[in-house]
């Protein structure tokens, strides 16, 4: 859907991202900044609040080293009510941006800059977009109107068509170390203990542990994990196992079984790891899964974990 509101308001980056961020900003300064910009990282590491960021300080009516949150165009942004401003992201319940909103999209940013000297367009996750929407906004990157500005937020650029990577500019931006990140939630008020484990319950994903503390959730989450890899190790039969999951998100669920798989493969001695394709293919299966999900993909629930418990058993024995 096309919203107003994608991300929240912050007038300096996350720390990790302070110096890609000043690189951007100079290129700005200096009348050089790309029309599209894609901003690539690992899932989890706060490209969205860069986009937000970024896209705060383009507005700002007193653009220096970020916005400066006192002008008019800082107030809005900070509402969520900038009219030259819009999100395009999944509707509420979906995984997928269909071809509707994205053309909604390009008729907003066809539209002169009413506020200020930009129209701006943040696209998060981008490979959300279905094939046809992705060809949908190609036109409007090959022949961007003087004042546009489009912001692709992308976690897998590899599910995009080549056509949309090749019309921007791409921007790495990295995960905080584990120091770094383990600094940057205690500073938000949370115990160093609970940031720690968060951080290892969501795979090192610092935004994620962030939503984690503030959803009082941890406990119930580390029972999850703990369910997957009671099942992963026999000690619960798979079908119980799918029947204590059974009301979680599916998406939630696999990239979990994941991480359980690859810290088994990462805990594993050379000897061992030749043994183990069987893990290795089982856990390329479980990514596209995952992915296929992502996509907007409905996959039967039950069958699906069932069938990735059982396989995993079967490897097991074996080993």
């Amino acid at each position: 859907m096309l919203t107003n509101k994608g991300g929240e308001w912050a007038d300096q980056p996350l720390p990790w991202h302070a110096e890609a961020f000043q690189k951007i900003l100079a290129t700005y300064r200096h009348q050089r900044l790309p029309h599209a910009l894609m901003l690539i990282g690992p899932e989890g590491s706060g490209k969205q609040a860069f986009a937000a960021t970024l896209t705060s300080a383009l507005v700002c009516k007193h653009t220096g080293e970020g916005a400066c949150g006192h002008c008019n165009s800082c107030e809005l942004m900070r509402a969520g009510n900038h009219g030259d401003v819009r999100w395009l992201v999944p509707e509420a319940g979906k995984r997928a941006i269909g071809i509707e909103p994205v053309r909604e999209a390009i008729r907003f940013m066809q539209q002169t800059a009413g506020y200020g000297t930009h129209k701006i367009l943040a696209i998060s996750p981008a490979e959300a977009m279905t094939a046809s929407a992705a060809n949908a906004i190609l036109k409007t990157l090959e022949e961007p109107a003087g004042d546009s500005f489009v912001c692709l937020v992308c976690h897998r650029p590899g599910d995009l068509p080549a056509t949309i990577r090749s019309r921007c500019q791409s921007l790495l931006l990295p995960a905080p170390s584990e120091d770094e990140a383990l600094e940057w939630l205690t500073a938000q008020g949370n115990d160093r203990v609970q940031a720690h484990r968060a951080l290892e319950l969501t795979n090192a994903k610092v935004i994620s542990a962030l939503a984690l503390l503030e959803s009082d959730s941890l406990e119930a989450i580390g029972n999850i994990r703990l369910t997957i890899e009671q099942v992963l190790l026999g000690e619960l039969a798979p079908g119980a196992g799918v029947s204590v999951l059974s009301k979680l998100d599916l998406d939630f669920v696999l990239d979990t079984v994941l991480a359980v798989l690859q810290e088994r493969l990462k805990a594993s001695d050379k000897r061992s790891l030749q043994q183990q394709q069987g893990l290795f293919e089982l856990c390329d299966d479980v990514a596209r899964w995952r992915a296929a999900i992502r996509l907007g993909l409905n996959l039967a629930y039950e069958g699906l974990l069932l069938h990735v418990f059982m396989r995993a058993g079967a490897f097991r024995q074996k080993g």
